[in-house]
């Protein structure tokens, strides 16, 4: 790079690009590795999870989703009464169930 440092990328399976750059060589060759290997190993975390709410993830998932009209209105019917009402906003990688378990039950 022109500013001096190493970058390393590398693909998933799925063919999304992670990048970083790192002050010395060994730095970004280690990263790369050690991301190959997650990934091989089916461990990788998507980096930029969290970064949208949970109602913009769902809206992905679910218009990804291929089911049987009944089954997707069933799905429907239990996500908008209890899910979207303690989740749709939440952003993070680690939701603390125990904060809304007591009123899931």
């Amino acid at each position: 790079m022109k500013s001096g440092k190493w970058q390393a990328t590398v693909r998933n399976r799925a063919g999304d690009r992670y990048s970083e750059s790192f002050p010395l060589k060994a730095q970004a060759r280690a990263w790369g590795i050690e991301l190959e290997t997650q990934f091989a190993r089916g461990g990788m975390r998507d980096p930029r999870a969290g970064e949208i709410a949970f109602r913009e993830w769902h809206d992905r998932w679910w218009n990804a989703r291929i089911v049987e009209p009944h089954t997707l209105r069933g799905d429907a019917s239990s996500i908008k009464n209890h899910v979207m009402p303690y989740w749709a906003d939440w952003e993070g990688t680690n939701p603390d169930l125990r904060l809304c378990l007591p009123r899931l039950t």
